[in-house]
């Protein structure tokens, strides 16, 4: 994960926005998954689609805007801040499954997700500060 986050950063298409990237990762993932799904199961693999359209338009709006958002963070923070993604998700499924869902967890899982909003925290003032090079060639 940490690689790819350093590669697209270093190899960001020029003049391509986050939009672009989102839609052609979705392009080719949704094709790659249509013809595994096809090849093994066929197309009554989605039949049970059929009785939830809903939640699937709900699902396809929410992973589009992910995506988008993920690679506008990735061209505004860095793979870094990027990198902490996948722990935000674990923290946010935390609180969406106490209230959406009436799970309960342990009080040590809490403390991990307050760990991970002060990382968080922490990674975000440190970019809204000027680096030290550039202090010192200011002054």
């Amino acid at each position: 994960l940490a690689a790819g986050n350093i590669y697209r950063t270093i190899d960001w298409p020029e003049d391509t926005g986050p939009i672009e990237l989102a839609v052609g990762s979705h392009l080719a993932s949704a094709t790659l998954l249509l013809i595994g799904i096809l090849t093994l199961l066929g197309w009554q693999a989605f039949a049970p689609l059929g009785g939830v359209p809903l939640v699937v338009v709900a699902q396809v709006a929410s992973a589009s805007a992910m995506f988008a958002f993920f690679f506008r963070l990735q061209a505004v923070g860095g793979p870094v801040y990027l990198s902490q993604i996948g722990y935000v998700a674990a923290a946010v499924g935390l609180f969406a499954g106490t209230i959406f869902l009436g799970e309960h967890y342990q009080l040590l899982t809490w403390l991990g997700a307050a760990i991970i909003t002060a990382g968080v925290l922490i990674t975000t003032k440190a970019q809204s500060q000027p680096s030290p090079k550039l202090q010192s060639q200011a002054a």
